[in-house]
């Protein structure tokens, strides 16, 4: 077995041991919250991720026009629903096969499309900044 898959193993267990003993330690307390949440929320929760999402895909088609990658409204959407499905994998790999998709289908340089993905990134980052900021004026931190 190579040195890197040894490391990439070791860094793998040793997340999965920790995320175990982690649940493990908080499960009274992750289960109290969860018997305690209020289901009347969740289709205001739904809603907002919905409109969340929908005005991320706006921004996205709208930086693609302005690169100059013109595609259809519908392979857009496609296309942004193809990252985002990979959203969770560490590093967001999912924004990047955003860039592969472009290439292969539409012949986008992945140089063009990564620029736009990145300053995506960037505007999340510069919006949960922002949302935190206000958060913290308006509600007690504790």
């Amino acid at each position: 077995m190579k040195l890197l898959n040894k490391i990439i193993l070791i860094i793998i267990s040793t997340i999965g041991l920790y995320s175990i003993f982690f649940m493990l330690s908080d499960f009274d307390i992750i289960a109290e919250k969860i018997t305690k949440f209020n289901i009347e929320f969740l289709p205001l929760i739904f809603s907002l991720i919905i409109i969340g999402w929908f005005v991320s895909f706006l921004r996205w088609d709208t930086q693609l026009k302005n690169i100059g990658v013109n595609i259809k409204f519908k392979s857009s959407f496609s296309v942004f629903i193809a990252g985002h499905s990979l959203l969770f994998i560490p590093g967001s790999i999912g924004f990047f096969i955003m860039a592969q998709i472009l290439k292969n289908k539409f012949n986008v340089a992945r140089s063009k499309s990564s620029a736009v993905i990145i300053s995506d990134m960037l505007y999340t980052a510069i919006g949960i900044v922002i949302l935190t900021l206000i958060g913290g004026l308006f509600f007690e931190i504790s």
